[in-house]
């Protein structure tokens, strides 16, 4: 899959706060096959640590939850059931 199937992947999942027990899942399983340590250290958090042996090392951060919000633009990817993934969309979903 590419970065954009996974990215639409977890816009259809939208979770609310930190009980993302279906985005978790799919994150880890995303980055199992990559060379890096992952893991959930607090709940609804997934970190991977590549360090590549190194003692220096880059941190990223994204938001996996989404917003208690009704999507009122139908969209090829809209997500009925009173929130969307807001925080996760750099860009419009269906481009």
């Amino acid at each position: 899959m590419s970065a954009v199937d996974y990215r639409r992947a977890l816009h259809r999942i939208p979770e609310l706060d930190n009980q993302l027990p279906e985005t978790v899942q799919l994150v880890q399983r995303i980055l199992a096959p990559l060379p890096c340590r992952v893991f959930s250290p607090i709940t609804g958090s997934v970190c991977a640590w590549f360090d590549a042996g190194k003692s220096d090392a880059v941190a990223f951060r994204a938001e996996l939850d989404a917003l208690p919000v009704t999507e009122t633009c139908p969209t090829p990817l809209s997500i009925p059931g009173g929130c969307m993934p807001a925080a996760t969309m750099p860009t419009p979903p269906w481009s």
